[in-house]
């Protein structure tokens, strides 16, 4: 039980090493400069500052984590917080489908449907879900625990939520969210060697249309 308090022991020697080559010039400049902006662009890295005039100008480069709107048309944004304290996400399988219609013709504003399936890969017979921080013998073993989920999908502002399933009783949710988006969200377990589908059906604003969808 003693590997876990040496399992972070390998960043101060990376971080060392990498701070070595860099303070000696020993590297290639332009692929740390290529991989560096490639991990801003895909969020690998995020940024926060505290100075406001800078912190302004790393979200306008989209370097800041934060959720850009598109200016008009549709979109949706799905976003999975485990709260489990382990190391599910590592196998956790997810898809996720999108369907609009409308269903009252084009006159009438769309309805949009969003089926999130989570599928938990691993069996553990008779495991009973435990919250609580601790680690076991190896990794892999905290891997086969329960997902403990949080889910938020974040739709065009104006949307109206008209059915959701999936989730534990009383925790759907729909209010406002980061960048005046419509925010729906729940909470669900899952555990060992089973599937759940979190659904959400909502309204979507009649300024969205069909035509040129």
């Amino acid at each position: 039980q003693t590997w876990w308090k040496q399992r972070k022991d390998f960043i101060p020697l990376l971080a060392q090493s990498a701070l070595g080559r860099i303070q000696q010039g020993s590297f290639d400049k332009l692929r740390m400069i290529s991989a560096l902006q490639e991990a801003l662009t895909t969020r690998a890295v995020q940024l926060w500052l505290a100075d406001p005039a800078v912190a302004q100008a790393v979200a306008k480069l989209g370097w800041d984590g934060g959720l850009k709107l598109p200016a008009t048309g549709d979109f949706l944004a799905v976003v999975d917080t485990n709260f489990g304290y382990n190391k599910v996400d590592a196998v956790l399988e997810r898809s996720v489908q999108y369907q609009v219609e409308w269903p009252q013709g084009p006159a009438q504003p769309g309805v949009a449907t969003v089926a999130l399936t989570y599928r938990h890969p691993y069996e553990r017979p008779n495991y009973v879900c435990d919250q609580t921080p601790h680690y076991e013998e190896t990794y892999e073993e905290m891997m086969v625990r329960c997902y403990y989920d949080y889910v938020r999908v974040f739709a065009p502002a104006g949307s109206e939520l008209l059915a959701s399933g999936g989730l534990l009783q009383g925790t759907a949710s729909s209010q406002r969210g980061e960048g005046g988006a419509q925010l729906f969200s729940g909470y669900f377990i899952l555990t060992p060697g089973t599937q759940n589908t979190v659904v959400f059906q909502y309204r979507l604003p009649p300024t969205i249309q069909p035509a040129g969808y």
